[in-house]
């Protein structure tokens, strides 16, 4: 998935690499999922996770790149599209 999302967006990874440090592997795939348009629900089934963790772990991604916590998830998803 990664190498798709380097041919589709190439400055997407090394963009949210530079605004979260560091970027684990779990942040990398949720955030290529989210910019791949995918719902929350279907990252919770890709991902392996609840619904709810999902919701967490967007909120946690957007903290750890502003410091402050999003007004809304979907505020999250907003940024991911935006990034590279």
């Amino acid at each position: 998935m990664q190498a798709q999302m380097i041919k589709l967006y190439p400055t997407f990874i090394p963009s949210l690499q530079q605004r979260i440090c560091p970027l684990t592997d779990k942040d990398l795939h949720l955030a290529m999922l989210i910019r791949m348009d995918f719902l929350p629900s279907e990252i919770a089934i890709l991902m392996n996770l609840s619904a709810s963790a999902v919701t967490m772990a967007r909120r946690r991604l957007y903290q750890k790149a502003f410091g402050r916590s999003p007004m809304a998830p979907e505020d999250v998803d907003k940024w991911i599209m935006e990034v590279g």
